[in-house]
């Protein structure tokens, strides 16, 4: 079984992203190419935003976007055709996973979706102790309580909130790490560092010279450098009471571990799923074949009955064409009692005094009709009765049989 990863960009900014570490973790995972080949056992694990999936039995679309939330939260539909296709990927894949109970409310009208982290290096992302060494390094007071903010000027990250709190409290130094610069807007001034686009071994330097970390997002998961700050062991506040995956309390970095978004967690969870996945793939497959051999096997039966039917009515036909005769006989047989009945009302009794011999001949002979009939009944009529009801008992018989296939 291979793994075919679909990234919609790998690792925009050169840091070991989910795509890079996953690639380096299972060997037999590689990225997609139009040299790839996949076969019938193959995973793929697609980013949501990548639309239609050419394999979709084979796919596990990773519905990570927040642009639902977005379009709620902030009230606009200009993510709409992002939108699109997510749904469309949601809609040509096998399985559907999201990094977050939260997410799953806005990903629930695609299906069953599974809650799968994307895993934080707690190797790189974790407490320092030389913590006076690291502010002397990057120039940060040592006596002043120490904030961080990281993110964009995007509305979603909450950038307008933060430069509230930091008039509102003056006395605070502030650490501001910048995802790029494209969407950056560094502050001039004596309280605050800007970093732009660093190393994740210098993310977690600053963090560590952190006291707390303020989060401002108006939208409810954990976004990426917000799960590396809580590995990190900073501390949380959290604007507006924003309901997030779970409260950091004072040691975050446990809570990591506790609900398995460290990468070694990650892994086996991962490891679990897809081969998981892959299993419920072959035994789904086996289970069609069987059906499509039943199928096969019924169509080769009722063929088989088919033909027995014609043949059995080959047989029966000239029977009842025997029988069709006989019934005529025997109707030609009645109308000459009907008609020598008839006869008999018409003759006056001198006449039949005149020919009482006449008369003692032809009932001999209606007697004679009468006995002949009565053995027709007993003999020939008994013996096709029975031939017929052979015949009937058969067909009921193959009908059965039929049915019970």
């Amino acid at each position: 079984m291979k793994i075919h990863l679909v990234p919609e960009v790998a690792s925009g900014l050169g840091e070991d992203t989910f795509w890079t570490w996953f690639k380096r973790e299972f060997p037999n995972s590689e990225f997609i190419s139009r040299k790839s080949k996949v076969g019938f056992n193959d995973v793929i694990l697609q980013y949501s935003t990548m639309g239609k999936s050419a394999y979709p039995d084979n796919t596990i679309c990773l519905l990570w976007e927040l642009y639902p939330e977005m379009r709620i939260i902030l009230k606009s539909n200009i993510w709409d055709g992002r939108i699109a296709r997510i749904a469309e990927s949601a809609k040509y894949s096998n399985k559907l996973t999201t990094t977050s109970k939260i997410m799953t409310d806005y990903y629930k009208n695609y299906g069953n979706i599974d809650v799968l982290p994307i895993g934080v290096d707690t190797e790189i992302f974790k407490p320092l102790k030389n913590i006076d060494e690291l502010k002397n390094k990057y120039h940060i007071p040592l006596k002043t309580k120490i904030g961080i903010w990281a993110g964009t000027t995007h509305e979603m990250k909450g950038f307008d909130k933060f430069l509230k709190y930091k008039i509102s409290h003056p006395d605070i130094f502030w650490i501001i790490i910048w995802k790029w610069s494209r969407e950056s807007s560094p502050l001039r001034d004596k309280n605050c560092l800007n970093f732009t686009q660093i190393p994740q071994t210098q993310m977690n330097e600053l963090f560590n010279c952190g006291d707390f970390f303020l989060s401002t997002s108006r939208l409810r998961p954990f976004y990426m450098t917000e799960w590396e700050a809580l590995a990190s062991n900073l501390e949380f506040i959290i604007l507006d009471g924003i309901k997030k995956d779970f409260i950091p309390n004072k040691n975050p970095r446990n809570q990591i571990f506790k609900y398995g978004w460290d990468r070694v967690s990650a892994k086996k969870k991962w490891l679990k799923y897809i081969n998981l996945v892959s299993q419920q793939k072959t035994l789904i497959m086996f289970v069609r074949f069987q059906i499509y051999k039943t199928l096969d096997e019924l169509t080769k039966i009722r063929s088989i009955v088919k033909d027995g039917l014609k043949k059995l009515l080959y047989k029966v036909n000239p029977i009842y064409k025997k029988v069709s005769i006989l019934s005529g006989k025997i109707d030609n047989l009645e109308k000459m009692v009907a008609n020598l009945s008839a006869n008999f009302d018409i003759v006056s009794s001198e006449d039949i005094v005149k020919y009482s011999g006449k008369n003692i001949d032809l009932n001999k002979k209606l007697d004679n009709i009468i006995d002949r009939l009565d053995d027709l009944h007993k003999t020939r009529g008994s013996v096709l009765n029975d031939r017929i009801n052979s015949i009937a008992e058969s067909i009921n018989l193959i009908e059965k049989k039929i049915i019970n296939r």
